[in-house]
Protein backbone atom coordinates (compact mmCIF):
# COMPACT_ATOMS: atom_id res chain seq x y z
CA UNK A 1 0.00 0.00 0.00
CA UNK A 2 1.10 3.40 -0.98
CA UNK A 3 0.00 6.18 1.07
CA UNK A 4 0.53 9.73 0.45
CA UNK A 5 1.11 12.13 3.36
CA UNK A 6 2.78 15.26 2.33
CA UNK A 7 2.32 17.14 -1.21
CA UNK A 8 4.71 20.55 -1.29
CA UNK A 9 4.87 22.79 -4.32
CA UNK A 10 5.23 26.36 -4.51
CA UNK A 11 4.73 29.06 -2.74
CA UNK A 12 1.96 29.80 0.10
CA UNK A 13 2.91 33.63 -0.27
CA UNK A 14 2.15 33.47 -4.40
CA UNK A 15 -0.48 30.89 -4.93
CA UNK A 16 -1.11 32.61 -8.30
CA UNK A 17 2.36 31.37 -9.20
CA UNK A 18 2.77 27.95 -10.87
CA UNK A 19 5.27 25.94 -9.87
CA UNK A 20 8.48 24.61 -11.37
CA UNK A 21 8.48 21.38 -8.64
CA UNK A 22 6.31 19.27 -6.26
CA UNK A 23 7.86 17.17 -4.16
CA UNK A 24 5.39 13.99 -2.99
CA UNK A 25 6.48 12.28 0.04
CA UNK A 26 4.59 8.80 1.55
CA UNK A 27 5.43 5.12 2.72
CA UNK A 28 5.20 2.40 1.50
CA UNK A 29 3.89 -0.64 3.09
CA UNK A 30 3.57 -4.48 2.54
CA UNK A 31 3.03 -8.01 4.19
CA UNK A 32 5.66 -8.79 2.23
CA UNK A 33 9.24 -8.29 0.95
CA UNK A 34 8.09 -9.09 -3.10
CA UNK A 35 5.38 -6.78 -2.96
CA UNK A 36 7.55 -4.36 -0.99
CA UNK A 37 9.84 -4.62 -4.11
CA UNK A 38 7.05 -4.25 -6.08
CA UNK A 39 5.80 -0.97 -4.69
CA UNK A 40 8.93 0.73 -5.61
CA UNK A 41 9.36 -0.57 -9.09
CA UNK A 42 5.52 0.86 -9.54
CA UNK A 43 6.49 3.57 -8.34
CA UNK A 44 9.22 4.67 -10.05
CA UNK A 45 7.31 3.85 -13.36
CA UNK A 46 4.31 5.47 -12.42
CA UNK A 47 5.78 8.76 -11.56
CA UNK A 48 7.91 8.51 -15.16
CA UNK A 49 4.51 7.91 -16.86
CA UNK A 50 3.08 10.24 -15.70
CA UNK A 51 5.53 12.78 -15.61
CA UNK A 52 5.71 12.18 -19.77
CA UNK A 53 2.25 12.73 -19.95
CA UNK A 54 2.55 16.58 -19.04
CA UNK A 55 5.94 16.96 -20.81
CA UNK A 56 7.31 16.50 -17.42
CA UNK A 57 10.37 14.20 -15.79
CA UNK A 58 10.20 12.85 -12.41
CA UNK A 59 12.82 11.45 -10.04
CA UNK A 60 11.98 9.07 -7.46
CA UNK A 61 14.02 7.93 -4.07
CA UNK A 62 12.56 5.34 -2.29
CA UNK A 63 14.16 4.91 1.19
CA UNK A 64 13.68 1.42 1.91
CA UNK A 65 13.31 2.35 6.10
CA UNK A 66 11.54 -0.44 7.82
CA UNK A 67 12.02 -4.08 6.59
CA UNK A 68 8.21 -6.33 5.97
CA UNK A 69 8.09 -7.21 9.95
CA UNK A 70 6.91 -11.36 9.52
CA UNK A 71 6.61 -13.68 12.46
CA UNK A 72 7.98 -16.94 12.20
CA UNK A 73 5.33 -19.29 12.92
CA UNK A 74 6.56 -21.81 15.77
CA UNK A 75 7.41 -18.55 17.82
CA UNK A 76 4.14 -17.40 17.29
CA UNK A 77 2.44 -20.62 18.21
CA UNK A 78 4.80 -20.70 21.37
CA UNK A 79 4.21 -16.97 22.38
CA UNK A 80 0.11 -17.66 21.55
CA UNK A 81 0.20 -20.84 24.39
CA UNK A 82 1.85 -18.45 26.99
CA UNK A 83 -0.47 -15.43 26.34
CA UNK A 84 -3.47 -17.76 26.46
CA UNK A 85 -2.16 -18.73 30.28
CA UNK A 86 -2.95 -14.70 31.43
CA UNK A 87 -5.94 -13.49 29.14
CA UNK A 88 -7.78 -13.79 26.06
CA UNK A 89 -5.95 -14.21 22.82
CA UNK A 90 -6.96 -12.98 19.09
CA UNK A 91 -5.45 -15.44 17.08
CA UNK A 92 -6.08 -14.61 13.96
CA UNK A 93 -5.83 -10.66 14.26
CA UNK A 94 -5.87 -9.26 10.64
CA UNK A 95 -2.29 -8.19 9.61
CA UNK A 96 -1.21 -4.66 10.09
CA UNK A 97 0.98 -2.45 7.61
CA UNK A 98 2.88 -0.85 10.11
CA UNK A 99 6.76 -0.16 10.57
CA UNK A 100 7.98 -1.58 13.52
CA UNK A 101 11.77 -1.97 14.14
CA UNK A 102 11.19 -5.54 15.72
CA UNK A 103 11.25 -6.62 12.09
CA UNK A 104 15.04 -6.28 12.14
CA UNK A 105 15.53 -8.63 14.95
CA UNK A 106 12.99 -11.06 13.14
CA UNK A 107 15.01 -11.00 9.90
CA UNK A 108 18.13 -12.59 12.14
CA UNK A 109 16.49 -14.54 14.38
CA UNK A 110 12.68 -16.34 14.50
CA UNK A 111 11.00 -14.78 16.71
CA UNK A 112 7.29 -13.12 17.34
CA UNK A 113 5.64 -9.83 17.53
CA UNK A 114 2.98 -9.72 19.96
CA UNK A 115 0.28 -6.36 20.37
CA UNK A 116 -1.27 -6.38 24.26
CA UNK A 117 -4.60 -4.52 23.80
CA UNK A 118 -5.33 -1.36 25.25
CA UNK A 119 -8.89 -0.82 25.49
CA UNK A 120 -11.23 1.81 24.12
CA UNK A 121 -8.23 4.96 23.53
CA UNK A 122 -7.52 6.93 20.22
CA UNK A 123 -4.90 5.14 18.10
CA UNK A 124 -1.26 4.82 18.46
CA UNK A 125 0.96 7.64 17.13
CA UNK A 126 -1.78 10.32 17.89
CA UNK A 127 -1.90 13.25 20.32
CA UNK A 128 -4.85 11.75 21.71
CA UNK A 129 -3.37 8.19 22.97
CA UNK A 130 -3.66 7.15 26.61
CA UNK A 131 -1.46 4.22 27.45
CA UNK A 132 -3.22 2.16 29.86
CA UNK A 133 -1.57 1.49 33.12
CA UNK A 134 -3.68 -1.30 34.06
CA UNK A 135 -2.23 -3.52 31.46
CA UNK A 136 1.22 -3.03 32.88
CA UNK A 137 0.46 -6.26 35.24
CA UNK A 138 -0.96 -8.33 32.36
CA UNK A 139 2.35 -7.72 30.17
CA UNK A 140 4.38 -8.48 32.85
CA UNK A 141 2.76 -11.88 33.59
CA UNK A 142 2.37 -12.74 29.99
CA UNK A 143 6.64 -11.85 30.31
CA UNK A 144 6.98 -14.18 32.91
CA UNK A 145 4.58 -17.11 31.59
CA UNK A 146 6.36 -17.65 28.60
CA UNK A 147 10.00 -17.70 29.86
CA UNK A 148 8.97 -20.07 32.12
CA UNK A 149 7.48 -21.92 29.19
CA UNK A 150 10.20 -21.65 27.02
CA UNK A 151 12.50 -23.34 30.32
CA UNK A 152 10.58 -25.49 30.89
CA UNK A 153 10.91 -27.25 27.86
CA UNK A 154 14.67 -26.61 27.05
Amino acid sequence: MLSIGHIQAGDANAPNVIPDSVRIKGTGRSYSPVIRELLASRLETLAQHCAQGYGAGAEVTYDYQYPVLVNDADATDRAIRAAHTVTSVNPNMTPLLGAEDFAYMLEQRPGAFMMVGNGDTAALHTPHYDFNDDLIPVGVQYWAALVYQELKSA
